[in-house]
């Protein structure tokens, strides 16, 4: 038979382990959380790098939001790319229609996200 003592040291253990257990999920919660502001962080920079249009950078990343990162940075390369041979044109066209181009070939909707 369990005593009152062993039973309380029991559930006392229980809490502990709890206790724990919530701690180190909050600290993986918070990384993960980081980590997505310095990768929005990241994405605005590299979208803010190649279009040079601070203006429409909230626009483009609303739209990039929308898209894997890769998909992403395909356009932003092909963007560069094309800018190197058509001087004549403007830079948020060709990043448009690049993230659109590329969005399709890689079967991805692009969608406008409100920013949150």
């Amino acid at each position: 038979m369990v005593d009152a003592l062993t039973t309380g040291i029991i559930w006392i253990a229980v809490g502990a382990a709890l206790v724990i257990l919530i701690h180190e999920q909050s600290v993986r919660i918070a990384r993960f959380s980081r980590a997505q502001t310095r990768r929005q962080e990241q994405r605005r920079k590299d979208i803010r790098d190649v279009c040079h249009d601070e203006e429409c950078v909230a626009l483009y990343e609303s739209v990039a939001a929308s898209i894997p990162d890769a998909v992403l940075y395909f356009a932003l390369a092909d963007t560069r790319r094309r800018m190197d041979f058509e001087l004549n044109h403007e830079i948020a066209v060709v990043f448009a229609d690049a993230l659109h181009r590329v969005a399709v070939a890689h079967d991805c909707r692009l969608r406008i996200r409100p920013p949150a």
